[in-house]
C-alpha cells in the first residue's frame, strides 16, 4: 500500500500517497496532509536540492489545498520535474485546482511528452482522438506510437483502435 511505503520513508511513494489523499482515493481525503507529501516528494526529486524553493506552509480546504498543490507541482515543473507537468496537466483537464482549460492542459503534457513522458505521449494522443478535428486520429498514432514504444499499453490499446478505422 502507498501509505505504508510512504510513511515508511520510499520516496517513490511520497507523490503517490499525496495525490491519494488529495482526491480522496482509498484514503480520507485531506488537503493539508496532501500538500505536506506532495512538499516531501518535491524536495526528494527536484534537481536542485536542499529545499527548491517548495514553502512549507500547510493549507486548509479543499479549494486552497488544490491551488497549493498546484503552486508546489508548477514549481517542480519549471524545474523539469515531469511528474509535476503532468500533475498540472491533470489539474488544468479536469479543472480541479484550476480553471478548466484543454488548451491549457495539452500545453503542459506536451512539455512532458517532449520530455519522453509516454503519460504524456498517451494523453495527447487521446486528446487529439476524441478533439474532432480532421488532423487528430494522424496526430493521436503519432503520440500513441511514441508512447507504446516505451511499453505504454493504454497507449497501444488506442492504436489498435485507431487501426480498425482505417
Amino acid at each position: 500500500m502507498v501509505s505504508e511505503a510512504a510513511e515508511q520513508g520510499n520516496p517513490e511513494a511520497f507523490a503517490g500517497y499525496g495525490r491519494a489523499l488529495l482526491y480522496g482515493r482509498g484514503v480520507s481525503q485531506d488537503d493539508s496532509a496532501a500538500a505536506g507529501w506532495i512538499r516531501k516528494a518535491l524536495r526528494s526529486v527536484c534537481r536542485k536540492g536542499s529545499s527548491s524553493g517548495v514553502s512549507s506552509t500547510p493549507t486548509a480546504g479543499r479549494a486552497e489545498g488544490h491551488v497549493a498543490a498546484l503552486d508546489e507541482f508548477r514549481r517542480a515543473a519549471e524545474e523539469g520535474y515531469v511528474d509535476g507537468q503532468l500533475q498540472i496537466a491533470g489539474m488544468y483537464l479536469t479543472g480541479r485546482g484550476a480553471s478548466q482549460s484543454d488548451n491549457t492542459a495539452a500545453a503542459w503534457y506536451l512539455r512532458a511528452a517532449e520530455a519522453g513522458s509516454p503519460d504524456a505521449q498517451a494523453m495527447l494522443g487521446w486528446m487529439h482522438e476524441v478533439g474532432g478535428r480532421p488532423e487528430g486520429p494522424w496526430r493521436a498514432a503519432r503520440w500513441f506510437r511514441l508512447a507504446a514504444a516505451q511499453g505504454n499499453t493504454v497507449a497501444r490499446d488506442h492504436l489498435t483502435y485507431l487501426d480498425t478505422l482505417r
